[in-house]
C-alpha cells in the first residue's frame, strides 16, 4: 500500500495498492477517536461512521490526529457506489 496524491477531485492524499491484493484481505483496525458528533466528523475529513444492521449510525471513529491513527486515515471513500473496492 502506498499513500499518494489522489486522483478524486478534492480528496487530497489517498491510498493504493502497489500489486494485487487477494479478496478478503484484512486491513485495519482503523484507529482514532470515538465520537457520535455528526458536524465533528464532517469537519474532521478523517471519520468513518460505523453503523448497526439496520443500517442507522451508532459512532464515528474520526482519525484527524495522526497520534492516534494509522496509514487508513488516508483511504479516501469513493465518489460513486460503482468506484467502491473496499469494504469495512
Amino acid at each position: 500500500i502506498t499513500v499518494n496524491k489522489s486522483s478524486l477531485l478534492n480528496a487530497g492524499i489517498g491510498t493504493f495498492a502497489a500489486i494485487d491484493i487477494e479478496k478478503g484481505t484484512y486491513f485495519g483496525p482503523y484507529t482514532g477517536y470515538k465520537h457520535c458528533d455528526m458536524s465533528m466528523a464532517e469537519r474532521s475529513g478523517f471519520a468513518w461512521m460505523v453503523t448497526a444492521d439496520n443500517g442507522q449510525m451508532c459512532y464515528f471513529i474520526d482519525a484527524f490526529d495522526p497520534k492516534c491513527s494509522n496509514w487508513l486515515r488516508w483511504t479516501n471513500c469513493p465518489n460513486y457506489i460503482w468506484q467502491q473496492n473496499l469494504i469495512a
